[in-house]
């Protein structure tokens, strides 16, 4: 896209901006050119400040067309130019929690039935592409034999249209997405590009075409330095990070370390990958951490809530759930979780919320002390429309603590000893 004059004078307005079509295309990554490719993607300037970057990177890595508009611009740019009033990118940036709800809604009718047995088909059909993180696991080239075909063109069509229709690739960052996931997209067509974002340091890691490792944020871009301490913090020191907080330099100096790291914030750990490169994966957020204090059977353990609830969200009766920070507490020895069902299970019992969550824990290879022994209901799933996320998506943890704290202390006030453990896994 640098190299494109048509590309550069493109930026100079959007309203003026000729609709230039992209000189190079990747058909390696995105497949075959089918029409409607090279339509510009449009991201307004409100979407393009975190999140939006993966999203830019990705385009200009794959060499196509964006423009940006204001929101008024941008509405009035869209009809002017004869545009769809709905958007169908062909690259998406999309959040885990957002992916993720798509997976589960995708996955029930792959579970059972016709549906099982060609996710089946398309899932053998492209294994070992998508184990060894080959780029043909994105396109019809890696599929061969008439079921595995039928299959691609019944499942995989169907997810795409969930997705806009012209979908080729997301990005997402922000949380540690589940391998499951990850595969079960990546099966059907859709490659997920993973990436590690923060508001100081911007672009940290990100899984690209040449180089990616699934399951993992990817490795440093050229100019990019991340070391883990000694808790497997992730610090970042790099020329798009901050160099501190405005007017606030207690904050700026509790942030860095004395070498200009900026602690994120997040845990993670090093992977080599069969290419050599060393990648890092996400295991955790640090300030989020809960330390489970023991019992007179358990010392005290270190659990990361996002990674359990993201696992026990696999149930399908659970439309989204989380452990509540005030868990931790020197009189508290087990976990409590809220839980919103979704609405084919709103008459589960207690018991048939702890056998699905007991299915899917063990499958994860989940311990016993990380599974909630009591469940406290919410009405809805917390969302930013009913203020439990913030802008970003992410729970805001303290407020939805705060907000059931009557539900969670009424738990907790339940004799230990009259709680029915039978059902954890050993």
């Amino acid at each position: 896209m640098a190299h494109s004059p048509r590309a550069r004078n493109s930026a100079r307005h959007p309203l003026t901006a000729p609709r230039a079509t992209p000189l190079r295309y990747n058909p390696q990554t995105l497949g075959p050119r089918v029409p409607g490719d090279c339509v510009p993607s449009v991201l307004t300037f409100q979407s393009g400040y975190i999140s939006g970057y993966l999203v830019v990177a990705a385009a200009a890595t794959l060499h196509l067309q964006m423009t940006f508009a204001e929101t008024e611009e941008l509405r009035l740019w869209l009809r002017t130019q004869g545009w769809p009033t709905e958007a169908s990118p062909v690259v998406q940036m999309l959040l885990p929690a957002v992916i993720t709800t798509i997976w589960k809604k995708a996955g029930k009718k792959t579970e059972k039935g016709a549906g099982k047995w060609l996710y089946g088909q398309l899932r053998r059909a492209r294994a070992k592409y998508v184990e060894g993180n080959s780029y043909e696991a994105a396109n019809g080239g890696a599929i061969s034999g008439c079921p595995a075909k039928i299959a691609n063109a019944i499942v995989g069509k169907k997810i795409r249209k969930a997705l806009g229709g012209r979908c080729r690739l997301m990005v997402t960052g922000g949380a540690k997405p589940d391998l499951d996931m990850l595969k079960f997209f990546w099966t059907c067509g859709l490659p997920i590009y993973e990436g590690f974002v923060s508001t100081e340091v911007l672009l940290a890691l990100l899984n690209t075409p040449p180089k990616r490792c699934l399951g993992t944020a990817g490795a440093p871009p050229a100019g990019v330095e991340i070391k883990l301490t000694d808790a497997n913090e992730i610090c970042v020191r790099s020329p798009m990070g901050t160099i501190g907080y405005f007017e606030n330099p207690q904050v700026t100096a509790d942030s860095f370390d004395a070498e200009g790291f900026f602690k994120t914030g997040d845990q993670g750990e090093w992977y080599k990958a069969k290419d050599g490169v060393e990648y890092i994966r996400i295991t955790g957020r640090i300030k989020d951490m809960i330390i489970l204090h023991g019992d007179n059977y358990r010392g005290d353990e270190n659990l990361w809530p996002e990674t359990l609830e993201g696992i026990f969200k696999r149930a399908t009766c659970i439309a989204d759930c989380v452990i509540p920070p005030s868990c931790e507490h020197p009189e508290r020895f087990h976990l409590v979780m809220l839980v919103a069902l979704d609405e084919a299970a709103a008459a589960f019992t207690d018991a048939e919320i702890a056998a699905a969550i007991a299915e899917v824990g063990a499958a994860a290879g989940i311990q016993a002390h990380e599974y909630p022994l009591q469940f406290v209901r919410i009405p809805e799933a917390l969302t930013k429309e009913n203020g439990f996320r913030n802008a970003n998506h992410k729970l805001m943890r303290k407020k939805i603590d705060e907000h059931y704290k009557a539900e969670i202390d009424a738990a907790f006030a339940v004799d230990r000893t009259k709680i029915d453990v039978t059902w954890v896994p050993k």
